[in-house]
């Protein structure tokens, strides 16, 4: 008997070592069932939220309460694709289809794409878009039709969302030719041509961040080799080129001549934009970010391939830390607090105690 209470006893403690505490130093704001949400696809627009379901909707919710205000049929949720807002449309891509919605979810037009929508943005009268096997395609903000398009001859793998400085879009991964290498092409939306290219040799291309008349980005290839660059956006000359191992389909932050990035190898990453040096990274501290990062009042905020909400400084040391149970969507800045969504229904907010207040784009 007595061994019996002493294996009834070893369990016991050896559970309440085992139990993790969740959500630490967060706020619980409101939890919906109306909605199985794609974490990372949520866009806030004033007290709104608008995002995909992983069940083929889309929707818009309050971001105060979590009431569901519409849910509209769209085929296709896709990790890390978020809707375009634009005065008063609501614009979607997915599966088979570009969709526009007023704020009210009453359906304004639908073009067909044939193919996944990978990204959205939009310039005055034209909603850009980059389809799967396709290309770049402009289409009428009005009414859905499509103007022009790019398409390469060759094998293309279209991988990430279009970023736009003045009259250039910049896309990843655009044009494939086998056994020569992708490229990251730089277009001119008032001749319609390509402006300039570069050529990776195999490597898949990130969304770029275009600072000025420089242009940052990741390459990389199966998880081998990658890298980190800065090219002239004019010219789009390699100004330097450094091996980071990145994760291609995580946006880099910019800030203050200051790249982070995320790495595989390394951790978080961040880098001299100057002279591509590396300050310092958190390789030893075994960290995998797997949302977008924010800054906030020096503080970089992410949550992780093992589900935490983590803050780090500007040393690279974590300040902040919050363990979920569920998936982390991108955090975001809401009336200045700090918000994270999981995945499931929920929505948390930093306790002010804790909380720097700052300011962050939410769903860029």
């Amino acid at each position: 008997m007595r061994i019996i209470y002493s294996i009834v006893f070893l369990f016991f403690l050896f559970s309440c070592k085992e139990k993790i505490e969740f959500h630490q130093n967060l706020d619980l704001i409101w939890k919906t069932k109306d909605v199985n949400w794609s974490t990372s696809s949520l866009k806030l627009d004033s007290d709104f939220i608008y995002g995909y379901t992983m069940n083929d909707s889309v929707f818009k919710l309050n971001v105060s309460t979590g009431k569901m205000l519409w849910k509209r049929y769209s085929r296709g949720s896709y990790a890390n694709l978020s809707p375009e807002i634009y005065k008063e449309g609501i614009y979607f891509g997915g599966a088979d289809a570009l969709k526009a919605f007023s704020t009210n979810g009453d359906l304004l037009w639908s073009e067909s794409t044939s193919s996944k929508t990978i990204g959205l943005i939009i310039i005055d009268s034209i909603i850009f878009n980059t389809r799967s096997s396709k290309g770049l395609f402009a289409n009428h903000l009005k009414n859905g039709k499509e103007l022009w398009s790019i398409e390469p001859d060759y094998q293309l793998l279209s991988t990430s969302k279009p970023s736009l400085k003045d009259s250039l879009l910049i896309i990843g991964n655009f044009n494939y030719k086998k056994n020569i290498g992708n490229h990251l092409t730089c277009i001119n939306l008032n001749k319609k041509d390509i402006e300039w290219e570069i050529v990776n040799k195999g490597y898949l291309n990130s969304q770029v961040i275009i600072d000025n008349k420089s242009v940052f980005f990741n390459s990389d290839s199966s998880y081998l080799k990658g890298f980190t660059y800065k090219a002239d956006l004019v010219t789009g000359k390699i100004l330097w080129k450094i091996r980071t191992d990145p994760e291609v389909f995580l946006k880099p932050l910019l800030n203050n001549y200051k790249l982070y990035i995320n790495s595989y190898e390394n951790g978080i990453i961040c880098l001299d934009t100057k002279n591509g040096e590396i300050i310092w990274n958190t390789k030893n501290k075994n960290l995998d970010a797997g949302t977008d990062f924010i800054l906030h009042k020096e503080i970089l905020y992410f949550g992780t391939q093992d589900r935490k909400f983590l803050g780090i400084n500007g040393k690279g040391e974590i300040v902040f830390k919050s363990e979920f149970e569920y998936g982390i969507g991108n955090p975001f800045i809401y009336k200045g607090d700090i918000y994270v969504n999981d995945g499931n229904g929920r929505l948390f907010k930093i306790k002010n105690t804790v909380a720097n207040i700052g300011y962050a784009t939410f769903g860029d």
